[in-house]
């Protein structure tokens, strides 16, 4: 939050040195403009094991503005916006069970080995080891049609013009993109985590207006009053993670069988069917589609929006 308001506070004075050398006229009434700018996002997820950063992305669109007073104005808009998050799930609050269940799908794939049945708890816990449960870490990036209406007033009709608007937003999410990183992704694959996001998304919005000559420079915070996303939060693609976990436990058990065989001469002859690889990544990918994500309903989005307009 420190790095947010840093950056809120530089691009506020930055604005405010270059307005002066600018200011000669005033602005013009019921106007068509474009305007494009920098937007810093950030989801609160309202859950304590689910962190998140600050997201940086872009915004550009037209918008409309017609007076109904000599201060008074409804602004709409159009634009194109990305909309961008992450969240760091501490999954040991989530995968309790994890080890417990890998052991057992083990045990369960080696019964028909009896002279191995009793390694079974041992290359199980060497394999989970090996795995690095950890921290699941995700960024999300969202094609969004972002569609303001906003009441604004104008408090001076100097060369230098200062306007507060503020009103609602509609987000239109068009597609996203959810990759998975650090070594999740290497075990699961990059796409096997998705959020389950709604297709709208409402928020309000608020921002200062300065007007100089043809020129609109907009500060505005966005908080967004609908939810981000339904059911659990996070969807597991079975199809993605099944083709990057199968090879990933081949080669931690050939692993293992190669460090070991030499003090455990029979582990050169132990063979674990594709059967018994699909028993183990099915357990692992149930523990993860079981996990208790339901808090990712509560969480909200804001961001602050810095906007350089021009009126045609």
């Amino acid at each position: 939050m420190k790095h947010l308001l840093k950056k809120v506070i530089l691009t506020t004075l930055l604005v405010s040195s270059i307005l002066p050398s600018m200011a000669q006229e005033q602005p013009k009434r019921n106007t068509l403009g474009i305007k494009a700018g920098y937007v810093i996002n950030h989801f609160d997820y309202e859950d304590a094991s689910i962190k998140a950063g600050l997201k940086n992305s872009f915004i550009a669109g037209m918008f409309g503005r017609q007076y109904l007073t000599d201060k008074l104005y409804i602004q709409a808009g159009i634009n194109y916006t990305t909309v961008c998050g992450d969240a760091s799930i501490d999954t040991s609050v989530y995968l309790k069970d994890a080890k417990i269940i890998i052991n057992d799908a083990i045990y369960q794939a080696m019964t028909e080995y009896q002279q191995y049945a009793g390694l079974a708890p041992y290359l199980s816990n060497v394999l989970i080891n090996q795995l690095g449960l950890g921290t699941l870490k995700t960024e999300l990036k969202v094609n969004s049609i972002n569609i303001p209406i906003m009441l604004g007033y104008q408090f001076t009709k100097d060369e230098v013009v200062f306007g507060l608007q503020g009103g609602v937003a509609a987000d239109i999410f068009a597609s996203h993109k959810t990759t998975l990183k650090g070594s999740f992704a290497n075990i699961l694959g990059c796409e096997t985590v998705d959020f389950d996001l709604n297709k709208i998304h409402i928020g309000a919005q608020l921002g200062l207006s300065i007007e100089v000559k043809h020129w609109i420079f907009d500060i505005s915070g966005y908080y967004g009053l609908s939810k981000l996303f339904k059911g659990n939060g996070l969807k597991i693609h079975q199809d993605e993670m099944t083709t990057h976990f199968k090879p990933y436990i081949t080669n931690i058990l050939n692993k293992i069988v190669n460090q070991y065989s030499s003090s455990i001469p029979e582990l050169q002859d132990l063979d674990i069917t594709d059967a018994e690889l699909d028993a183990i990544t099915e357990e692992f990918y149930r523990t993860l589609s079981d996990m208790d994500t339901g808090d990712l309903t509560k969480a909200h989005r804001y961001c602050f929006m810095f906007t350089v307009g021009y009126k045609l």
